[in-house]
């Protein structure tokens, strides 16, 4: 019976040491995980456990962790993070987020300052032309006749075709950006035309025989002539003739490019 007995005696023992070891992992290796209650003044907010994202605020928030220390973080844009370090144990843990105001938004760069005004455009500009040498010239724009020089007038911005005309002179012709007052003074240049002053057979006679070029003294457009040839513009001119107390006088016009022969006479035309 002795035997018995303690045959069953150490089975009991053997039975009670397998209880304990198959208890043994969970008591060595099964934590028990402990809550973590974050209260927060903002919603939405985001919570990190050691820079892991592990959820919102909605303001509160509250999640279940093992033992041990851990770094805690909320962020929100516009906020300030709030930053804790917690070391957790089996007592549930409680941590008060406060995000504070919102950071002021960054200043807006300065605004550029408003571009100085235009001064108004002139409605119109003086125009001033004239030439020297050929008074009362035709002033054309744009093909149109504007008046004669000397010209004065006010015209409008633009672009302009200007063209001077007058007789026995070339045209003076130009294209101008009129955005400022303007003057031109111009001296056309002359246009020359070859000539002769040939008398008439029967022109007059003195002392019996026809005289000659050397018996009068012939200005034209007042200057002496000292020979019957020579070299004049063209256009408009007035020849005088004088032989002893006789006075002629005659207005005539030369066209250019072409020889001319100039005829005085005296006589009465009836018609």
């Amino acid at each position: 019976m002795t035997f018995q007995r303690g045959y069953y005696v150490r089975n009991r023992t053997v039975a009670a040491l397998i209880i304990l070891i198959a208890l043994l992992p969970t008591t060595l290796f099964a934590q028990t995980k402990t809550t973590l209650n974050l209260r927060c003044d903002q919603t939405g907010a985001r919570v990190y456990i050691d820079d892991k994202l592990v959820g919102y605020t909605s303001p509160n928030f509250s999640t279940l962790i093992l033992p041990g220390n851990y770094a805690i973080r909320v962020a929100k844009e516009g906020f300030p993070d709030f930053h804790a370090s917690i070391l957790v144990g089996q007592s549930p843990v409680t941590i008060i987020a406060t995000l504070g105001w919102s950071r002021p938004p960054a200043p807006q760069p300065p605004m550029p300052p408003p571009p100085a005004p235009q001064p108004p455009s002139p409605r119109s500009f003086p125009v001033y032309i004239d030439a020297a040498n050929a008074p009362r010239a035709s002033l054309y724009r744009d093909s149109s006749l504007v008046g004669n020089l000397p010209y004065r007038g006010d015209w409008k911005p633009g672009v302009y075709s200007l063209r001077i005309s007058a007789p026995g002179f070339g045209d003076y012709v130009e294209r101008i950006v009129l955005n400022a007052p303007l003057t031109i003074r111009v001296n056309l240049p002359a246009l020359y035309v070859d000539y002769e002053i040939k008398l008439p057979q029967f022109f007059a006679s003195r002392d019996g025989r026809p005289i000659e070029f050397k018996d009068m003294d012939i200005y034209l457009d007042g200057q002496r002539l000292n020979s019957p040839y020579g070299k004049t513009t063209s256009g408009p001119h007035r020849l005088m003739v004088f032989l002893r107390d006789l006075r002629f006088e005659a207005d005539f016009e030369l066209a250019s490019g072409k020889y001319a022969v100039i005829e005085p006479y005296l006589g009465v035309h009836i018609r």
